[in-house]
């Protein structure tokens, strides 16, 4: 954040693993201090209080038996690092944030009021308290991080009767020692007499963590839509698990850089596949002799995952399998993996296709708003490969999507789930409706 006013510059950094913010001064260009510091992350600037010389700030993982994806709300003296947490709980709280080029355009005398969750005098807020398995609820406190009024709470009056809250997880990474974290999602009439086959979303990304850690549209940004469509699949008779492995985004830097060199990794094969048979321990109704992948976006973890474990898959469906050589998105694909493509050794699916053994559904549009950065040259490379093995696969091409995925597309992904996992027959051409934007 550029700070006009005192010219200078507030910069965020994992210089010292952990995501913390520095004071620079602009005319010189040297570093003043470390504002914060810590086995912590500075997730977010919420706002910037020219007056006090203050800023209001969101942290995680400050607590070590909380999930380190939740965010408390703090106070933070720019000068002298002193820390004031304003609400902390084992939720998530949601901020609107105010945007730098109001800041600036404030501090320059501009008409243009900055928006922002935080009041103008620094003195209120408005927030959303939320987890995967609660109610949101919005409210109104003052910089005491006291309750002055519940503004709003979630009407929940449509959902289905009985309703399954999704269920918060903590797993161990592959390694045995790191900790993971997901959602898991089960039928409004899930009973633990019976067994269910298991989907797992994977659209995990070094730049993206998927799983909502809030509910409905209350999770961060990106994520909100895979809790409904968790919550979707597990009404059709299944019990599915979204997770965010080693390679992510969000914790200390060592955890994301795991993916580094080469991005399929953001989807830890290893991680996903324990995470899964540790939670079939812990919850005996998950059928381990049906698992299957779904991913809207393949980026390119969700397949790999199934061409390296086999045996443990029996479906999938992937909708956008993106190529990292092919990606038109030089910030994807040079960041996370180099200039000078993969780290070595490194096998990408289709070099992997003869050893498939199960169902694959491939679906990709031949032009829409991600052509360009996710060409189909991708998926139909995948498809030759399998078509040299002699290895049979399922392509639905489509002439045009608008977003990711239609709901005609999102209609035979589940036709095709229901069919190889469950080993039943779908409703003939059910008519999704259209998402409303």
């Amino acid at each position: 954040r550029y700070l006009p006013i005192s010219n200078e510059l507030i910069w965020w950094s994992e210089r010292s693993v952990w995501g913390h913010l520095y004071l620079y001064d602009i005319t010189t260009g040297e570093l003043k201090h470390a504002i914060t510091h810590g086995n912590w992350l500075v997730r977010d600037i919420l706002y910037v209080d020219y007056d006090r010389r203050e800023l209001w700030i969101q942290t995680a993982a400050r607590v070590s038996e909380r999930n380190p994806y939740y965010r408390d709300i703090c106070r933070l003296h720019i000068d002298t690092g002193e820390l004031i947490t304003v609400l902390a709980s084992n939720d998530d709280y949601r901020v609107y944030k105010q945007r730098g080029y109001e800041q600036i355009a404030k501090a320059n005398g501009s008409m243009i009021e900055p928006m922002s969750g935080i009041a103008p005098s620094g003195n209120y807020l408005v927030t959303t308290r939320t987890r995967a398995d609660k109610v949101p609820v919005t409210l109104l406190l003052n910089r005491d991080g006291d309750t002055l009024m519940e503004v709003e709470t979630t009407d929940t009056s449509d959902l289905p009767n009985p309703w399954q809250w999704p269920e918060p997880v903590k797993m161990t990474a592959a390694d045995g020692k790191t900790a993971i974290y997901g959602t898991l999602f089960r039928p409004s009439d899930f009973s633990e007499e019976k067994r269910y086959p298991v989907i797992n979303i994977i659209v995990s990304g070094p730049w993206l963590a998927a799983v909502p850690h809030g509910s409905f549209h209350t999770s961060r940004g990106y994520a909100d839509r895979y809790y409904f469509q968790g919550a979707a699949l597990a009404e059709l008779g299944f019990i599915v698990a979204v997770i965010d492995s080693r390679g992510t985004p969000l914790r200390d830097k060592a955890f994301q850089d795991t993916s580094y060199g080469w991005i399929p990794s953001s989807a830890n094969t290893s991680d996903h596949r324990t995470a899964i048979e540790n939670l079939a321990e812990r919850y005996p109704s998950m059928d381990l002799q049906r698992v299957g992948i779904f991913s809207q976006t393949g980026y390119q973890g969700a397949l790999q995952n199934l061409m390296e474990c086999p045996d443990f898959y029996k479906v999938g469906v992937i909708n956008m399998h993106q190529d990292s050589r092919l990606i038109g998105c030089t910030a994807e694909a040079d960041k996370y993996q180099g200039v000078d493509g993969p780290a070595k050794g490194k096998h990408f699916p289709e070099q992997l296709a003869d050893r498939w053994q199960g169902k694959l559904l491939l679906i990709h549009a031949q032009y829409g708003e991600f052509f360009k950065c996710y060409p189909p040259a991708g998926t139909f490379r995948v498809v030759d490969a399998f078509q040299k093995a002699n290895k049979d696969v399922d392509l639905l091409m489509v002439p045009y999507v608008a977003g990711a995925m239609g709901s005609y597309e999102m209609r035979r992904a589940w036709d095709y789930l229901v069919r190889h996992l469950q080993g039943i027959e779908p409703p003939k051409e059910f008519k999704l409706s259209e998402c409303v934007k």
